[in-house]
């Protein structure tokens, strides 16, 4: 009979135990309740994304000489929202122009932007360029990337002559359009480069009208020889060291263009390059036979024959000397 009693008593507080805890969850919260019984709920927004704003311009390439007004712009980005182009533009005069050339909303996702920058504009003209890209980050920071270009009516570059060996060839035709008329010679160690030249003909702003090859020492800066490029313009040009007699050393090769605008205003672009050369000082005969390996220069055989006069003259004096005198102790 006890026993049943106490199973009974045990289902019965179970029973008030499920109620009671059942009662509760239905009941409001007391925050909710306070505030006349109306449920609240928080959104809460995330936006995921790049761990850093980054910026990275691919086109144009920076340090380079462009031609054309009309340049295709790409450049990656992630981690930003606004993209902001930026262009700062130095006048021949040295005056500096800043214009924000467009702007870009791209919500973070990391992409690509293609597109042109337009230098043909009224606000533009030929002269130093820094195009600079800033993307706004979502923690406040920005993602930048910055390139620097030149736009002039006229570029230079240079190589060593093709065919050459790093010498100088014989004169006449070199295959690149030049007729070698500037004469080159063999011989000696580098010394042999050709001048590119490209040009805008279609720009509105000017022409280039004219060229000048400046030859400097390097470590001393003297100018060693210096020359017009003519006809002008023209396509290519060649530099021999070897015709122009420089010793061996290192050189600055500078091509000054000059170039006008069209309000008749004359302005010049400089072009410099570094180049090394080594002059041969001496002749080396083919003397066949045993001297053949024994690498004998002119001015060597030069010498030794001088010593050699030397003291066969010295020797022959003495000797007539000598043997005038013993005649006249005869007599």
């Amino acid at each position: 009979m006890k026993k049943t009693q106490k199973r009974v008593l045990g289902l019965c507080g179970l029973t008030v135990v499920v109620a009671t805890t059942v009662f509760a969850a239905t009941l409001p919260s007391p925050s909710v309740s306070a505030v006349g019984g109306t449920q609240a709920t928080d959104h809460l927004q995330v936006r995921v994304v790049g761990d850093k704003a980054n910026i990275d311009i691919i086109s144009p390439t920076s340090g380079s000489t462009v031609l054309s007004p009309v340049q295709d712009m790409r450049f990656e980005y992630e981690g930003v929202d606004k993209i902001t182009v930026n262009i700062r533009y130095t006048d021949p005069d040295g005056v500096t122009h800043d214009y924000v050339y467009d702007e870009i909303y791209v919500n973070y996702a990391p992409s690509e932007y293609n597109g042109t920058i337009d230098l043909s504009g009224a606000n533009y003209g030929y002269g130093e360029y820094t195009v600079t890209v800033v993307g706004e980050g979502a923690d406040g920071i920005p993602g930048t990337d910055s390139i620097s270009f030149s736009y002039y009516p006229a570029d230079v570059t240079i190589e060593e002559t093709p065919g050459t060996d790093g010498g100088g060839g014989d004169s006449g035709d070199d295959g690149s359009g030049d007729d070698g008329s500037d004469g080159s010679s063999g011989g000696q160690t580098g010394g042999d480069y050709t001048l590119h030249f490209g040009y805008d003909t279609e720009s509105d702003l000017g022409r280039a009208i004219g060229a000048d090859v400046m030859i400097n020492d390097k470590p001393s800066g003297k100018l060693m020889k210096e020359f017009a490029v003519a006809p002008f313009p023209t396509d290519t040009y060649r530099v021999v060291f070897a015709d122009y007699g420089l010793p061996s050393g290192t050189y600055l090769i500078t091509v000054r263009v000059a170039y006008e605008y069209n309000n008749g205003k004359i302005y010049y672009v400089f072009y410099t390059f570094e180049v090394t050369y080594g002059a041969r000082s001496t002749k080396v005969p083919d003397t066949g036979g045993a001297f053949g390996n024994l690498n004998i220069s002119q001015s060597d055989y030069l010498a030794t024959g001088l010593i050699a006069f030397g003291v066969v003259g010295v020797t022959g004096f003495f000797y007539v000397a000598r043997k005038g005198k013993k005649t006249t102790r005869r007599r």
